[in-house]
């Protein structure tokens, strides 16, 4: 978002600007290590997207944020940013469409290529409770921003998610049979401690992240390509070979 909103400034004026920033961290497929400063580093860039907006005097800013923060609101530090910065962006005066976007997924991802040398190895994850996430593939996510910008209203928030909301453990099981092709082991939260896991992903894990995309489909049209993530898997395998 940096990078590309100084071009903007200096090329001149944008009709609608796009930040996609936190999609890196708009996954469960790392160990929640990607969380970590998320607290700090948050708040100023949705100082600098106020910024970008207005010296480009967007028409419209497209805001890709989290499903998660439909879970809110939340004790715990980590987990607040996602909600926090998305109420400060739309309670600015900017004209802001915000996605709460699915955990994402495809087969760009490197967490998910680690998953598929984790367990063909053998090793055990951490899938935590069954508790039920909307899910979103890279591809669909990217074809829902763009028909954000095409018929995105100011002012507006969207849930954007396939057609299926599942649990994490779900997900990954289903991938380590279809795609690792190896019997998935995790371990219990008590097992934390002794692995990489982040806390903060254990948080994540135990909220609902489940949005209604039907108001963002009716809106603009959108449609998944890949209706489930049983769907988005077999293109990432698909992919892969």
């Amino acid at each position: 978002m940096r990078e590309a909103g100084h071009s903007v400034i200096e090329q001149g004026k944008a009709e609608v600007v796009v930040d996609v920033t936190f999609g890196w961290q708009n996954s469960l497929l790392h160990d929640g290590w990607k969380w970590r400063g998320f607290a700090r580093f948050a708040p100023a860039h949705a100082t600098e997207l106020m910024r970008v907006a207005r010296e480009a005097e967007a028409r419209l800013v497209i805001f890709g944020g989290f499903a998660l923060a439909a879970a809110g609101p939340f004790d715990e530090p980590d987990l607040r940013p996602p909600l926090e910065v998305e109420g400060a962006l739309r309670s600015s005066d900017l004209p802001i469409c915000a996605l709460r976007l699915g955990w994402l997924y495809g087969p760009g991802m490197e967490n998910l290529r680690q998953y598929r040398t984790a367990f063909r190895r053998l090793r055990p994850y951490y899938g935590g409770p069954r508790t039920q996430q909307s899910w979103l593939h890279e591809e669909d996510a990217a074809a829902a921003v763009l028909a954000a910008v095409e018929k995105g209203q100011s002012g507006e928030l969207y849930g954007v998610a396939d057609e299926r909301p599942a649990g994490n453990r779900e997900v990954l099981d289903h991938f380590a049979w279809h795609v690792a092709r190896r019997p998935p082991i995790s371990f219990p939260r008590a097992g934390l401690p002794l692995s990489p896991v982040r806390e903060a992903q254990a948080l994540v894990l135990e909220r609902s992240s489940v949005v209604d995309p039907q108001a963002f489909r009716t809106a603009t049209g959108w449609r998944p390509r890949y209706p489930t993530y049983v769907e988005g898997l077999a293109q990432v395998a698909r992919t892969w070979s």
